[in-house]
């Protein structure tokens, strides 16, 4: 019986149509593979939060504190120990009343943004970072940079309740980060930002 060669191209065929797809570089030798586009994963780099931190009307005893000491060092007549007081009176309530509105302000400004940040209509943008123009350590200008022609500004001075760490305060924002940003469309506020791992 003689010896015939069997054909294998067939499946020799198959075989390399289930592999990855080889593609060699017109430039050199070097093959490229080729795989299937993969999803970026993101990670939450700011959402706005929803209580303020910190020390509230800190110093409004500071004014009463001095006239006590002033009366008690220089004694006065009564009627001008009488002037001191209601001075120092009237300074602390107008500082206790404007870091109250100033607080309910910043809670508000917050409030919204967070609001947005979770609302499933807000815009969203995703790409990279162009035309990255940091802000100086100054802080005389705001930072800015663009994500698929969106326009986005921010400063550590200007509160929103959306993003605003600037670059030189240690932000995460550099030019060609992939990022996904929601915001709101008045005035462009960054309310969640999203960088790509």
């Amino acid at each position: 019986m003689r010896w015939r060669a069997r054909t294998i191209v067939q499946r020799h065929g198959a075989r390399r149509a289930s592999r990855p797809q080889l593609k060699r570089d017109p430039l050199g030798s070097t093959l490229i593979m080729q795989t299937p586009n993969q999803s970026v994963a993101y990670h939450v780099a700011y959402v706005p939060r929803t209580t303020i931190t910190g020390a509230t009307s800190s110093f409004w005893w500071l004014p009463p504190a001095i006239v006590v000491v002033f009366l008690l060092v220089r004694r006065p007549r009564l009627a001008l120990a009488v002037t001191y007081v209601a001075f120092a009176a009237i300074v602390a309530f107008g500082m206790v009343w404007f870091q109250r509105g100033w607080n309910q302000s910043v809670s508000h400004a917050y409030a919204v943004a967070a609001r947005a940040a979770d609302d499933s209509t807000s815009p969203v943008v995703e790409g990279r970072v162009e035309n990255f123009i940091p802000a100086p350590a100054e802080g005389h200008q705001d930072e800015r940079f663009t994500v698929n022609g969106v326009p986005f500004a921010y400063s550590d001075y200007r509160i929103t309740g959306g993003f605003n760490q600037t670059q030189s305060r240690g932000g995460p924002i550099r030019d060609g980060v992939r990022v996904r940003i929601h915001y709101m469309p008045r005035g462009n506020v960054i309310v969640k930002l999203e960088i790509a791992n």
